[in-house]
């Protein structure tokens, strides 16, 4: 796997999460993949099958798709961390939130870990459950 593949598949992932293309996005993971969340103290793992879900009818699907701004990613190997500012509209109001994703990719070019890290109490502020 080259940095430049891993690079093309993480741009891909993100470019279909800013789409809301939750089941195309999961194709790009394996199928034992695990995703983590870190919401400030919380920390969750789930199943591929469960984030699609989570994304598409959880609390945060009220918001819509989300607008990745100065993203940036490392690779090392088959590692890659990823930056970004997440930028969400809730209740005509514009949020940004720093995240921090840390991955990897299979031998096969496909996401097998995706742990997420950020704090998302202005977003659960906006929506009246924090």
């Amino acid at each position: 796997m080259s940095a430049s593949s891993i690079r093309d598949t993480v741009d891909q992932l993100f470019l279909l999460f800013e789409k809301g293309a939750w089941d195309e996005a999961a194709k790009l993971f394996s199928p034992d993949a695990q995703i983590t969340t870190q919401y400030g103290a919380s920390y969750d793992p789930i199943s591929i099958e469960a984030f699609v879900q989570n994304a598409k009818h959880g609390p945060l699907s009220k918001v819509g798709a989300p607008l990745y701004l100065n993203r940036k990613v490392v690779i090392d190997e088959l590692d890659f961390v990823e930056t970004h500012i997440s930028q969400l509209f809730i209740g005509g109001q514009v949020y940004e939130l720093p995240a921090c994703i840390v991955g990897s990719v299979n031998e096969d070019g496909l996401i097998n870990k995706l742990d997420e890290y950020l704090d998302p109490a202005p977003i659960m502020k906006a929506l009246g459950a924090g």
